[in-house]
């Protein structure tokens, strides 16, 4: 006798990312204008931009190194509040 098929996909401990409008300044200068991306549980992405495109900011801010002024950073659908590295390393959040 086989077991039944479990219909549930084995956990692989990857997480859904996706930000939502994320904005960030320095001063007056805004070096991302409302940003949205979605990076589903384990996929691979890459960012590409000129220098000064804003890529290392929005890392930074994923990974709780910066502050963003305004948008969201939703993981697994849910909003969260990444303000430290260490609260972004208990989400499964590194840099």
């Amino acid at each position: 006798m086989t077991a039944p098929l479990d219909p549930k996909p084995a956990a692989t401990g990857a997480l859904t990312l996706e930000t939502v409008e994320l904005t960030k300044r320095f001063g007056s200068f805004t070096a991302m204008d409302a940003v949205s991306m979605t990076v589903a549980a384990g996929s691979v992405h890459a960012l590409l931009g000129e220098n000064g495109a804003g890529k290392s900011t929005l890392v930074k801010c994923v990974a709780g190194s910066q502050r963003p002024e305004g948008g969201a950073i939703m993981i697994d659908g849910r909003e969260h509040d990444v303000a430290t590295p260490v609260i972004a390393r208990a989400l499964g959040i590194g840099m």
